[in-house]
């Protein structure tokens, strides 16, 4: 069945395709990864996770980028149609509504008559940006490392080496999440699940675990948070609501090689996810939605890799030096 030009625009206006399209090329414009197709990819799998009426012009740029508003955002953007949406950043909109100062009232028992508009909305706005204003500020001054591999690539070794010797504060995602699955709640029943058919965990969830670990280890000198972020967007949200990472450190390994250390563990470890067919899934997801965040991270200069086909007192070695470069 055919549309007219007008129920198109409906439609798409219905599903908010308009500002995730427009999300996407400028966060394109911004990153300029090298592989742009995953990008797009994981923009929609990240669209499709938190929902498409939270997706803002600025959602796939990365937040230091954002430290500045742009001097000139148009009320409306033609990519579909001129009155498809608006951009209008709630800042800018109180900087336009030019108030007049208000009066003294009179000396009088009656109450003055003028009144502020939209108070209770600016109160609440504030409450939230307190919030994430001390969230942020008790991160600042901390080392926050995100630390990816691959299922099996030694990763964890890893991290207890560093945890050792500089005092960090390890978090596995992994981790989180398994504790969570062995409390017997309905989320980790629902994250089970999840779990033995290999999916990943959606990004709300993962994020929420961290940060409550996160905020009740302040006194940390810094953090390793392992696992994480799996896409580009998780990455993004971390650093809008917690605080920017200090480097990546990639810990690269070969394929073949994380299978065999793998399915070696699951000989004791009694892990549901340690069969062979989910193994080999966990890696295909890994190479498709992880890779880009690699990408996007090289972009900023903040990759740091370690080959782990070495024996574990090496790669540590190599560790090390990265540390020094930060430390």
């Amino acid at each position: 069945m055919s549309l007219t030009p007008q129920q198109g625009q409906d439609y798409l206006i219905k599903h908010d395709i308009p500002q995730l399209i427009e999300s996407i090329m400028i966060g394109l414009l911004h990153n300029r990864p090298n592989e742009p197709l995953n990008f797009i990819s994981s923009c929609i799998e990240s669209a499709k996770e938190c929902g498409t009426k939270d997706i803002s012009w600025h959602s796939f740029i990365p937040p230091m980028q954002l430290a500045l508003e742009p001097i000139h955002i148009p009320e409306k953007t033609g990519i579909l149609s001129k009155n498809v949406f608006k951009t209008e950043t709630p800042s800018r909109m109180f900087a336009e509504k030019k108030q007049p100062p208000p009066k003294l009232p009179p000396i009088s028992s009656k109450k003055p008559t003028y009144e502020v508009q939209q108070q209770p909305m600016m109160i609440n706005n504030s409450e939230v940006s307190t919030e994430q204003h001390r969230v942020k500020s008790n991160m600042d001054s901390k080392k926050i490392v995100f630390v990816i591999g691959g299922p099996g690539s030694g990763k964890g070794t890893q991290c207890e080496k560093i945890v050792e010797k500089y005092g960090f504060t390890h978090f596995s995602s992994g981790d989180l999440l398994r504790a969570e699955v062995n409390s017997g709640s309905p989320q980790g029943e629902e994250l089970k699940q999840m779990m033995e058919r290999g999916d990943l965990v959606p990004m709300s969830t993962v994020l929420k675990l961290i940060k409550d670990n996160m905020v009740a280890h302040t006194e940390s000198k810094g953090f390793l948070v392992d696992g994480y972020p799996r896409e580009v967007q998780q990455g993004i949200k971390f650093e809008q609501s917690i605080a920017p990472c200090t480097f990546v450190l990639w810990v690269d390994v070969a394929q073949e090689t994380m299978v065999k250390r793998l399915l070696k563990r699951a000989e004791t470890s009694g892990r549901v996810d340690d069969n062979e067919e989910t193994i080999r899934k966990r890696l295909k997801t890994f190479v498709e939605s992880t890779e880009p965040v690699i990408d996007y991270y090289k972009a900023q200069n903040k990759v740091r890799r370690v080959d782990s086909e070495q024996p574990v007192e090496d790669v540590f070695s190599d560790v090390q030096n990265i540390f020094k470069e930060f430390l």
